[in-house]
């Protein structure tokens, strides 16, 4: 009998809990704190809740008191701390706020309010270090990412704001490709050329520094708005090419493989029906084109030559059947894009002259360029292409 009585209590006590936690909750959502605190005192969220209400209505006084009640009922509560902190704030004790808010953070790094006062704070008082980690924590929430990686550019403009930047950049967090994606939207011009070097210098001495792949939409976006010198600049710095044209012998075409970002100064398909691949034996990688007949770009690569002569060179092999004869290699000038050199691939490379003005760019194409000539589906295959002076 009395085991059926303890039961029996415990049942009853339990769905007492339940009940009152529930109702206090719901009452202290509608702002009814007084019934909320009546049913349930010990409850830090209801206490907590009471807090902020207090300060929305412009109480910080008020707000600090409950707050304060609400962590001595839970010591947890970053809630309460960041209340605290935020009427701190509004009374103008910024260094208590600081605390209140640092220890909030530490305790709970969810809070989106929490890190955002820490990121701007962090900000305003040059700690980067502060401001990237709470900047972090916004983006791995995925909360504001389009605020908080302009904020990251701004940073990364100063020499301390990117070593922190790449302190959280190292640990490889969810949002790096993204951010390093936005690169080509926030930076532009020389100041946007500045502050993408001052980044990359401060990730070369990580053990996860930038690569080229990742950088392709800034470097496809710099080259779009006529920054070519600019994005060429950074490229050359990361990618440390051999020789004046890079990948002749098509091994990075072929590692890249498909689904990644075609980058300005490296090999990019034309796109369109035809099949452009690094062929089928990876011993032995090349270009190998099959155009299904039709014209038009099979593969691209932005040079930058200084004025002088000179011979593009390379192999290709066409099997019978293939269309060896509908290729052209074709060398042109940017931004104007006029021809200064054009040749039959057949040929096995073409002279061109880089002009003093009006080229301070170059495109390498080669192209399909005669569509009558087009034979079977036989791929041709290029390989040893390179630019040399003549």
């Amino acid at each position: 009998m009395r085991r059926r009585i303890g039961l029996g209590l415990s049942v009853l006590f339990l769905g007492y809990e339940v009940l009152s936690v529930g109702l206090a909750g719901a009452l202290a959502e509608r702002g009814a704190f007084a019934p909320a605190l009546a049913i349930r005192p010990d409850l830090a969220s209801v206490a907590s809740g009471r807090a902020e209400a207090a300060l929305a209505a412009g109480d910080p006084v008020a707000a600090d008191s409950f707050a304060r009640a609400a962590l001595a009922q839970s010591p947890q509560d970053a809630r309460a701390l960041r209340i605290i902190g935020l009427a701190a704030e509004a009374r103008g004790r910024i260094d208590a706020a600081d605390a209140a808010m640092s220890l909030g953070a530490r305790l709970g790094w969810h809070d989106t309010a929490t890190q955002q006062w820490l990121f701007k704070q962090g900000l305003l008082r040059a700690d980067f270090v502060t401001a990237a980690q709470s900047g972090d924590a916004l983006a791995r929430m995925d909360r504001m990412r389009p605020q908080t990686f302009q904020l990251f550019w701004l940073m990364a403009s100063q020499t301390q704001g990117s070593a922190a930047l790449a302190g959280r950049l190292e640990e490889e967090p969810n949002w790096r490709p993204a951010f390093l994606l936005s690169a080509g939207q926030y930076l532009r011009g020389a100041q946007g050329t500045a502050t993408m070097q001052t980044l990359l210098a401060a990730m070369r001495r990580s053990t996860h520094p930038a690569t080229t792949a990742e950088l392709g939409a800034y470097f496809d976006a710099a080259v779009r708005r006529g920054e070519i010198a600019q994005a060429y600049s950074i490229w050359h710095a990361l990618a440390a090419p051999h020789g004046l044209l890079y990948d002749g012998g098509f091994d990075r075409f072929a590692a890249q493989g498909d689904g990644n970002q075609p980058i300005p100064f490296e090999w990019q398909p034309g796109g369109g029906a035809m099949t452009v691949t690094a062929g089928s034996d990876p011993a032995n990688p090349a270009l190998e084109v099959d155009s299904h007949g039709q014209g038009g770009i099979a593969v691209s690569q932005t040079v930058m030559l200084a004025p002088g002569a000179y011979r593009l060179t390379a192999r290709m092999g066409a099997p019978p059947g293939a269309a060896g004869d509908a290729f052209d290699w074709v060398v042109k000038c940017l931004p104007g894009r006029t021809d200064v050199g054009v040749a039959p691939a057949r040929r096995g490379g073409v002279d061109f002259d880089v002009p003093a003005t009006g080229c301070p760019a170059q495109s390498v194409v080669l192209r399909v360029a005669r569509v009558g000539a087009i034979g079977g589906d036989t791929p041709v295959r290029f390989d040893d292409a390179a630019i040399a002076l003549r």
